[in-house]
């Protein structure tokens, strides 16, 4: 990539949301990005020597929208799950 001070984290078998603590909690880290498992792009912006990500890219666009019944179903995953939140 040739960013400088710039680090990725590639996990398999884990989910980002996991590991975010452990990332955040090294002094070193000022920024994250995105934490995900979706498809990524990272865009570089080269002025002579250095390097510099100016923007990250996640996921794929939606393919539909979630009608009522899609919502009910979506509500009751997310309770059993034991998410509180509406």
């Amino acid at each position: 990539m040739g960013a400088g001070h710039t680090f990725l984290a590639l996990i398999r078998g884990a989910f980002p949301i996991n590991m975010l603590n452990v990332i955040k909690n090294i002094p070193e880290v000022v920024s994250i990005y995105c934490a995900t498992a979706n498809p990524v792009r990272v865009f570089l912006q080269q002025s002579g020597e250095s390097v510099a990500v100016l923007v990250v890219s996640d996921g794929l666009r939606p393919v539909g929208f979630e009608g009522e019944e899609g919502r009910k179903e979506s509500v009751k995953f997310l309770r059993e799950l034991g998410y509180e939140g509406e």
